[in-house]
């Protein structure tokens, strides 16, 4: 165990990134103790609360922030007494506190303990399970042992920035498509992650092959519906975007190295992360930019296929009236199914201004800004200002500005109008 807890010490120090160390974190846990949940509070001292920055096993709800307070839960009170607590059934415990949103009811089984650097409580590192049953001396003592790792990696000065998002009101970023745009930021629940697929396999490779191959014509036919849509609407080079996927999703050798994964047993979403990842990163080591590009795509289009794997996500979308689409990644497909009137802007946290999404938000007049260093659930449903000249996104903004940025807008509106009246259409 002590090989595989510096394994995942070393692993988590070289994240780039705070939230991929936490989502390395639970997921390498998870694994190593051949438990069902991980999860990872962290605490807000300002706010009094613990975030649920990650989990495995959990279902943390996309585009909603879990809190606790410092004085809610079992979390809650593995903090206040600074000490481990090993429950066989947690649901049992008078402090034990039900989060519907999380799906958290199948599992009994508890070990929560405190992650403290110098005197100083960062968070709560929580294992759980469906059997009833106290984890024993040796689980107990790598998690604390982890836990203490893991507070010489976090810095409260990191918690501090990370908080801080969720207080930030004006964030830099990089303009992608010109324009103003005002409304309520939505974060799409229904997009799947390629990170949040692990590895299972089946007992029923037929059933998986269905699956895989059932998700692979609905998406051709998706982009083959878009192509048209563009096409006839003179938006050639969006056209275009679904032709190229439409080719990347009907080569033979992708095709069978899917089925080829399927066979060996994997389950069809295990399949398409890796097969994709496998491709993504080919075209992403090669010189030439064109083809670099190319590994964006792919993963574009294993997105899709996750998507169409997903029974959950075939439903109808509750959209806002009017709303900014706030979002990790944004592929061509996310921005073709969305609704087009109702849709005014796009705040996204990683993205090029080269990439076909960027292509996209442009040929279809929304402002966007890309490369916003926030996380996506930070801005939903919150009031978003985003400025695609400025490469500017205001969060929450005081009315003295919504009034100036509304100005701004009807002005844009006024010279548009102008503009279309000043054209001389040919005489017939």
């Amino acid at each position: 165990m002590l090989t595989r807890l510096r394994e995942i010490v070393e692993k988590v120090a070289s994240a780039p990134r705070l939230n991929e160390a936490l989502n390395i974190l639970v997921t390498d846990i998870c694994l190593a103790m051949d438990t069902e949940v991980c999860s990872v509070y962290l605490a807000d001292h300002d706010r009094r609360c613990y975030y649920l920055m990650a989990t495995r096993g959990l279902k943390k709800p996309r585009g909603r922030t879990v809190t606790l307070a410092f004085d809610e839960g079992i979390v809650g009170l593995v903090g206040r007494l600074a000490e481990p607590i090993n429950l066989a059934d947690a649901q049992k415990h008078p402090s034990f506190k039900y989060i519907p949103s999380v799906k958290e009811e199948r599992f009994r089984a508890f070990l929560g303990v405190p992650i403290i650097q110098r005197r100083q409580l960062l968070g709560v590192l929580v294992v759980q399970q469906r059997e009833l049953r106290q984890y024993d001396e040796s689980e107990e003592s790598f998690l604390v042992t982890l836990a203490t790792q893991m507070a010489a990696i976090l810095s409260q000065s990191q918690l501090t920035a990370l908080f801080g998002q969720y207080r930030q009101t004006r964030i830099r970023a990089l303009p992608a498509a010109p324009g103003v745009a005002i409304a309520e930021g939505w974060q799409d629940a229904t997009l799947p992650l390629m990170e949040q697929v692990y590895q299972a396999s089946t007992l029923d490779p037929a059933l998986e092959r269905e699956r895989l191959t059932g998700a692979l014509e609905e998406a051709a036919n998706e982009f083959r519906r878009y192509s048209k849509r563009f096409a006839a609407g003179a938006q050639k080079e969006t056209a275009a975007i679904f032709d190229l996927y439409s080719h990347l999703l009907s080569d033979t050798r992708l095709r069978r190295e899917l089925f080829a994964e399927v066979d060996k047993g994997s389950v069809a979403e295990w399949a398409v992360k890796t097969v994709i990842e496998k491709f993504a990163e080919q075209f992403a080591a090669l010189s030439d930019n064109y083809l670099k590009e190319r590994a964006g795509d792919l993963r574009a289009l294993g997105q899709r296929l996750l998507f169409h794997l997903d029974d959950a996500n075939q439903g109808p979308n509750a959209w806002p009236e009017r709303f900014i689409l706030v979002a990790d990644e944004l592929s061509a497909t996310t921005l073709a199914e969305l609704p087009q009137d109702r849709l005014v802007g796009v705040v996204v946290r990683d993205g090029a201004a080269n990439s076909h999404a960027a292509i996209m938000v442009r040929a279809l007049g929304l402002p966007t800004v890309m490369g916003a260093d926030i996380q996506p659930s930070v801005l939903h449903r919150r009031t978003l200002i985003v400025d695609g000249y400025r490469g500017e996104l205001l969060v929450d903004p005081e009315p003295i500005l919504l009034q100036e940025y509304q100005r701004l807008i009807s002005e844009e509106i006024e010279l548009s109008r102008l503009a279309e009246d000043d054209v001389i259409y040919p005489r017939s």
